[in-house]
């Protein structure tokens, strides 16, 4: 859906509201129905209603672009810093969270938004497993070859938001001989390609 039939569709919702509800709350209507057609105003209006829209959706990235266009006209908006840190969490992306809180921080020291959302952040970095080490072995009976098979395997990997990295050894016994396997692994996050 384009962006102007987007603004389009929340102006006629507006102008159709306006026309439902009793006169006594139509100043209420009207003020925010002026918003939406003010040439200064309409834009960033729209986006926020867009903002949330997506939020809504889990359309996370389509969120941050938004607030990213918001911010370039208002930088130092601490509603949309917050709103854009929370994104992140929902994202998993804990690191630009706890950035984007950090400008909130610099901005304004005593934000109790951005002190919960550093709360937030910092617990769900406790619960993620950044580094792991394992250790697994397996006998196994295979008829093929009338013998048992003997399998152990050592690993370290480390999870971080480019991706999962980490090394292995195998040890393998079988036929009677024994070998030994190396291997390093790669599993690097991309980032989504925004057309």
């Amino acid at each position: 859906m384009s962006r102007k039939w987007t603004i389009f569709k929340y102006g006629l919702i507006i102008g159709l509201a306006i026309l439902s509800f009793p006169l006594a709350s139509m100043s209420a209507i009207t003020d925010q129905a002026f918003i939406f057609n003010s040439p200064s105003k309409t834009i960033s209006q729209a986006q926020s209603i867009m903002i949330q829209d997506y939020i809504t959706q889990k359309k996370y990235q389509d969120s941050i672009h938004f607030i990213d266009t918001e911010l370039k006209s208002s930088p130092n908006n601490i509603d949309l810093l917050n709103k854009k840190a929370g994104i992140y969490i929902e994202m998993g992306q804990y690191d630009k969270a706890l950035t984007t809180v950090s400008q909130v921080s610099a901005l304004q020291p005593k934000n109790a938004e951005a002190e919960k959302l550093r709360k937030l952040i910092e617990e769900a970095m406790l619960s993620i497993p950044r580094n792991e080490i394992g250790f697994n072995t397996d006998e196994a009976y295979v008829s093929d070859v009338q013998g048992y098979w003997n399998f152990s395997s050592l690993h370290y990997y480390h999870f971080g938001d480019s991706g999962t990295y980490g090394a292995r050894v195998n040890y393998a016994k079988r036929y009677g001989t024994t070998g030994e396997q190396y291997q390093l692994e790669a599993y690097p996050k991309f980032p989504e390609h925004q057309p």
